[in-house]
């Protein structure tokens, strides 16, 4: 798929020379929902990564594509993915130790917790 092939040209768009559908009217913005079922599937994917990501899941991996662009932009989100869960493990780390060394000082009031609010 060419990146031509998603989006249109201002010749497509003017006023005068848009066609478009009863199908891809009928949702109420201009756009069918299965124009491009190999991209729309791609970017739901894309979605599911996103959303675990934001619900703190880093451990979700995107699979590799066969199309060049969407083969970057998932590799660049499995790379964001993979950044985050080292940080996560790396402040779990930090704050376990800190807990533990706090609980040596005289009179030091720090509790440590493994728990992180994702």
């Amino acid at each position: 798929m060419e990146i031509g092939d998603i989006i249109e040209t201002p010749e497509e768009t003017a006023p005068s020379k848009r066609k478009r559908s009863k199908r891809a009217a009928s949702n109420g913005n201009g756009s069918s929902r299965d124009a491009h079922p190999v991209l729309r599937a791609e970017l739901e994917t894309l979605l599911e990564g996103l959303k675990d990501l934001r619900d703190g899941d880093f451990e979700f991996r995107l699979p590799t594509s066969t199309d060049p662009l969407i083969a970057e932009i998932y590799a660049a989100f499995n790379g964001i993915a993979e950044r985050n869960e080292r940080l996560s493990s790396e402040v779990i780390r930090v704050s376990t130790t800190i807990g533990r060394s706090a609980a040596t000082v005289p009179g030091a009031r720090v509790r440590a917790t493994t728990r992180v609010e994702r």
